[in-house]
Parts: C-alpha cells; structure tokens; sequence
C-alpha cells in the first residue's frame, strides 16, 4: 500500500513535469506548433522549413532575461494551453482563434509600470500596453535603445471612457462620439434594426448599409460571405444573387465561379469541380506563374507545380523561386542560392535589462 502510494506520487509529479512547458523551451516551442500548423495549412512543405523562415522567432535571449529579473511572470500551465489550442486550429476557411488569442496572452504578465523603460511590450503592465520607441532618444547606431511602457485600457467596462487604442470588453463598441455625447465610452454592440456606426453587430447579425440584420442561415439570400452564418456565400457575379451555403470538405464537389472559397481547408484548391489538396508535381498552366492549382509553397513552371527554395539551397537567377522575402544571389557552395540580403538587427541578447 505504502509502495503504491509512493507509485502515484511519482507519476503525479512526473505528470507535471511533463504537463508545464518551461520558459526556456516556450518561443521555439510555440514556432514549432505555428509552423506545424502552417504545413497542415499547406503553407511550407515541410517545419523544417517554416522554421528555418523566421529563425527570429523561434528564440528571444532577451525575453529570458526579462522573466529572470522579475519584469515578466510567466506561467508554465499558461503556455502549454496556448500550445495545445495552436495544435487544435483545422486550418478551416474563417477558423476562429479566439480561444488561441486567450490562451497565448495569459503566457506573459507584464511587472513594468507606465513611462518605465522597455524593450518588450510584454514587460508592461496591461495586456494591450506597449513598449514604444521615443525616436529623438535613439541613433541608427544605438542597437540597444529602450521604449518606454505605455498603458492602454483593456476590457473597459460599459459606459467607461474609450478611444484610440483602448478595447472595451467582450459585447461591447466603441461608438463614435455624438452632439449630444462628446466624449467616446463603451456601450452594448448594436442589435438587429439598430444602426452600427462602427460597423459592429450583436452575436449572429452584420452591418449592412449602415444597420444591423440578422446573419442568414444555409439556404437564405446574400451578396457577401459575412451575411451568412456558415460564414460562405455562393454568389454569382453573373446573376448577382448569392445563396448562403456549407464549403466542401476535401473531394466535395465546388463550384469554379466561387474558387477555392467554396473549399472548407484553406490548403485546398478548387479544380475542375473538385476540392482537392494540391502538391508539387501536379500539372498547372505555366502561363501563369503564380498559378492556384499550386499550393502556398509552389509556383508554376514548365506546366508542373514545383516547390519554391529556401535559404542556403540553389536557385536559378532566371526566374524567381525563393520563398517569400528571399533572394537569389551569387554566392555560397551552389553558385547562386537563396538568401536574406537584409542584415539582421544586432541580437537583443547583447541589450542589458533596464535597471
């Protein structure tokens, strides 16, 4: 009894060991959950890749020494649930990451107060304050010149003051000041019948021509995605009349007049009739480069889909097959092979923490 006792204590504190995510492992650890998003997306081929394209944001020496210093709390518990709800997005046409924008912004705690010095808008006090740059302090050679916090207001309440930056709470606007009421304050978002002069609605309604009206269901007339509540309008440009419908999973039909819309996964192509995922190899027209029977990692050449390169991998100077911001240029074991031309910024982790 005493030995099983002793058993599950074990398991228990292993299980948390496990469970937490350290804050050591958490930057590269939320890349990596992005990145494999991103390829389930069919936006890189491989996370080798994602990584590999913004290698800035899978470390940050800095936010480790902020955390050290007591200017940011972190929590462990915190980050592995920001982690999970990246690992739960479908990659669904208008997916809602709310639950992500939640999850990931409880991680951080900012310590710093107002007009205190910064580099991270999350050592700040707030959960929409930032860290802003006083230009006039700073020189084009000074790699380490600190902001100071700013507070903005989140999650302001109903009739408190709003404007600028500041977010009133979940259900409520920030209408534009009136006459009759100067000053800017948070009210309850616009019902049906009532005018939306922030173009904001209540929960299952939309802004059209300046009032809300109820979103419709599958079946109901539209001219525009948001006035459905399946969040997809089948509208004929030919006809001008649209009907709110369901998008097709892969291989479901869709209908070319609507493209890739009509597909329920983003990384989904609407070809001949068909959501299908495209790949590199299948067949494109070459008269257009950028054709969309590819997928986001492909371009069109000679008729095949073919994958676009990536840092340090050989390129062609003839035509443009560098991934995003890279650049094929002279240089490096290949000849010619893709690159960042523009020089990274000193790294932060050479920036002391503010006293």
């Amino acid at each position: 009894m005493i030995r099983s006792s002793v058993f599950v204590a074990f398991a228990l504190a292993g299980a948390a060991l496990v469970g937490c995510v350290r804050e050591e492992k958490f930057t590269q650890r939320r890349a990596r959950a992005w990145c494999e998003h991103a390829v389930d997306c069919g936006s890189f081929r491989s996370i080798s890749d994602c990584m590999s394209a913004s290698p800035a944001d899978n470390e940050d020496p800095y936010l480790e020494a902020a955390i050290d210093a007591g200017r940011i709390e972190y929590d462990e518990w915190a980050a592995r649930r920001c982690i999970r709800a990246i690992k739960r997005l479908k990659c669904l046409r208008d997916e809602d990451e709310s639950e992500v924008d939640a999850e990931c912004a409880a991680v951080f705690t900012g310590k710093v107060g107002p007009d205190e010095p910064c580099y991270r808008g999350a050592e700040c006090v707030g959960e929409s304050s930032l860290c802003a740059t006083v230009p006039s302090a700073c020189s084009v050679e000074d790699s380490c010149c600190p902001g100071v916090c700013r507070y903005i207001a989140d999650s302001l309440a109903e009739g408190e003051i709003c404007g600028g930056r500041t977010r009133c709470a979940e259900g409520l606007h920030c209408p534009p000041a009136t006459v009759d009421e100067p000053q800017q304050r948070c009210a309850a978002l616009p019902k049906v019948g009532e005018p939306c002069p922030t173009r904001a609605c209540e929960e299952g309604a939309f802004c059209d021509e300046d009032t809300c009206v109820s979103k419709q269901a599958v079946g109901g007339a539209c001219v525009w995605d948001g006035g459905c509540l399946s969040d997809f309008c089948a509208y004929d440009w030919v006809d001008g009349l649209g009907t709110c419908a369901e998008r097709s999973k892969t291989g479901g039909a869709c209908d070319e007049m609507y493209g890739d819309n009509g597909c329920e996964r983003v990384r989904d192509r609407c070809v001949d009739g068909e959501c299908v995922r495209p790949k590199v190899g299948d067949e494109c027209d070459s008269e257009d480069y950028y054709s969309e029977t590819c997928p986001d990692y492909a371009h069109c050449y000679e008729g095949k889909c073919v994958s676009y390169r990536y840092e340090g991998e050989s390129c062609d100077e003839g035509k443009k097959d560098c991934y995003g911001s890279l650049t094929c240029y002279e240089g490096g074991a290949f000849g010619r092979e893709c690159a960042f031309l523009q020089e990274s910024s000193p790294p932060d982790e050479a920036c002391s923490v503010p006293e």
